[in-house]
């Protein structure tokens, strides 16, 4: 049977679909796709139906209308981005310093950016967009928050620690950065071991 792809990043499950059963996963996962690539005001059914090589009928199977497909969306996120971010961490077993720099570097990854950046400018003007994103982003500081204390630092220094990680991160995925790729991802890396480094 036919079948059409379109390009998928680390956290976003699209995978081949079938032209005649698409379900509403599928739909939000390229509505995922389309966020990262032109953000909010480029989810449009008219072009998600052509990349997915179907009617519009499919979309409305799912969905009464835009509103109540974005409103899939940003469950979705809530429901599910948190997990898959720190699913990229690796094995339960991995060093705490390891594991971080392993969510780092898929943070850092081009399409992942520009996903995290575009929701972050949704979140500004939607209110279900900013609760998702508030969800999501409270689970992951949690998890730096741990995986310092793991490495041995009190409470309120790994909450500093996690704090300057966390919005620099961000920091990287929300503005345009003059640094190359492979150069980006060095000065985050040395940043990460700056702040994991024990002075004892």
């Amino acid at each position: 049977m036919a079948s059409r792809r379109w390009k998928r990043d680390p956290l976003c499950d699209a995978c081949a679909v079938t032209m005649t059963r698409l379900s509403a996963s599928d739909w939000v996962e390229l509505g995922f796709t389309i966020l990262g690539e032109d953000g909010i005001q480029g989810i449009k059914i008219d072009r998600m139906a052509e990349r997915l090589g179907v009617t519009k009928g499919s979309f409305y199977w799912h969905f009464k209308d835009l509103d109540d497909f974005l409103q899939s969306v940003a469950a979705k996120w809530a429901g599910e981005m948190g997990s898959r971010y720190l699913a990229t961490a690796g094995a339960a077993d991995e060093h705490p310093s390891m594991r971080m720099r392993n969510r780092l570097r898929v943070y850092l990854s081009r399409p992942v950016r520009m996903l995290d950046r575009e929701m972050r400018n949704w979140a500004r003007a939607d209110d279900r967009a900013r609760e998702a994103l508030g969800a999501t982003d409270r689970r992951v500081f949690s998890q730096i928050r741990c995986d310092l204390e793991e490495l041995g630092f009190g409470a309120a220094e790994a909450e500093w620690r996690a704090s300057v990680l966390f919005y620099a991160s961000v920091g990287y995925a929300a503005v345009d950065h003059p640094l190359t790729e492979a150069n980006l991802r060095d000065e985050a890396m040395k940043l990460l071991q700056l702040l994991t480094a024990r002075g004892d």
